[in-house]
């Protein structure tokens, strides 16, 4: 079982980088540096991102190319549709199984 760990909060990130120094020039320096971190960061985050979504645009292809490939339509001519048409239940039968299938339930 692991223990949560608290996100950190602006407060406490502020004390934890600049404490409170009366120093301003010192403070501006710390700022420049933070900043300059947080940049990095967000460009890295940035590639990274644009990285996955071109993997994931890859293997969507890969998939549409696939199905696309197995996928073929069914052979059947005009007349054999047409003689299959009342084939299906109607409404009425549907209903009656639907029913039978309640009242075995309960």
């Amino acid at each position: 079982m692991s223990i949560p760990q608290a996100l950190p909060t602006p407060a406490g990130e502020f004390q934890s980088q600049f404490g409170g120094s009366p120093d301003a020039a010192a403070d501006c320096k710390k700022w420049e540096s933070l900043c300059a971190d947080l940049i990095a960061e967000r460009e890295k985050l940035r590639k990274e991102l644009a990285r996955s979504q071109g993997e994931r645009d890859q293997y969507l292809k890969s998939l549409y190319a696939f199905l696309r490939k197995e996928w073929s339509p069914p052979n059947f001519t005009r007349e054999e549709v047409f003689a299959h048409l009342d084939d299906r239940p109607s409404i009425h039968e549907v209903i009656a199984e639907l029913e039978r299938g309640l009242e075995k339930q309960g």
